[in-house]
């Protein structure tokens, strides 16, 4: 229904949307197929969104970006994958 980024458009950008996102997740009790319930995001903000809500990441290895609602990022840090102790070997 909405061709553009939400996120993007917010600020002035116009980027094209090409995933869905769930603005109160299902896992939250958010309705899935509610269009209310519905946005269009870029790959990019969808990711971050999705970093921001589960706390988690993907296991890529790449750094983890909080942003703030203009989508600019406010908090990076390391993924737990880099961080952790190295195996030790018997």
């Amino acid at each position: 229904m909405e061709p553009n980024c939400g996120v993007c458009k917010s600020v002035g950008f116009f980027t094209k949307a090409i995933e869905v996102d769930h603005i109160r997740s299902m896992r939250d009790g958010g309705a899935p197929f509610d269009h209310k319930n519905l946005r269009s995001l870029c790959k990019r903000h969808h990711s971050q969104k999705t970093i921001m809500v589960d706390g988690q990441h993907s296991g890529s290895g790449k750094l983890l970006v909080t942003t703030g609602a203009d989508g600019f990022p406010i908090h990076i840090e390391q993924p737990r994958s880099i961080v952790r102790a190295p195996k030790k070997f018997t």
